[in-house]
């Protein structure tokens, strides 16, 4: 389980890193979906979970959405990463609060 959260963690970094370059030389302060994947796409993934991270006075918002085939609706959860934490270990709590919930 240590490798996992270590590797989504690894993952998150890098992807984190990359959008904060691309943010930088694109100079908008405007919030950008990390996932480039559509309605469309998300209704054809129903195992998928998805996330969209917007920036915020003092940190991030994590928004995660999924699709619950037990009651047959998508649920979404909203979650708060202040700056002073690591994006990264919390995307990462984020992804084993979820797992360890919906299974």
């Amino acid at each position: 389980m240590k490798l996992f959260k270590n590797l989504v963690t690894k993952w998150v970094r890098e992807d984190w890193e990359n959008q904060r370059k691309l943010n930088a030389v694109s100079g908008s302060g405007r919030a950008m979906k990390v996932s480039s994947a559509t309605l469309d796409d998300e209704m054809n993934t129903k195992s998928s979970v998805n996330f969209k991270f917007h920036s915020a006075q003092g940190g991030t918002v994590a928004q995660v959405s999924w699709y619950d085939s037990k009651r047959d609706r998508y649920e979404s959860d909203l979650y708060i990463i202040s700056d002073d934490k690591d994006l990264g270990q919390e995307v990462a709590s984020i992804i084993m609060q979820h797992h360890l919930r919906n299974g």
